[in-house]
């Protein structure tokens, strides 16, 4: 019923060990050349989803959205063991 979500980092990944992340290594030409990883360190990929990621996608939901989520949140104690045991499961199928 609705797309949301979360960003949760450690701040722990090299971002620049490779060419694979340019968006966080590379400079960035809408930011004056700006390389987030080099810049920001541990917080790149935080500041490069506060810069980029709000500026293209917008920072709230509509009221609706968040009237489901609100909904989908009473419930989530209730259906993530069942996902979390559903998804050892198939972890487990897969390693055999």
């Amino acid at each position: 019923t609705v797309t949301g979500g979360v960003v949760v980092d450690s701040g722990k990944f090299d971002w620049s060990a490779s060419d694979k992340f340019p968006s966080l290594s590379a400079p960035e030409p809408a930011y004056h050349g700006l390389k987030f990883h080099e810049t920001f360190g541990a917080l790149a990929f935080t500041f490069h989803g506060i810069a980029i990621c709000l500026r293209d996608l917008g920072m709230t939901m509509n009221p609706q959205g968040a009237h489901y989520t609100l909904m989908g949140i009473e419930t989530l104690g209730l259906r993530m063991p069942r996902h979390v045991e559903n998804a050892q499961k198939i972890a487990e199928w897969l390693e055999k």
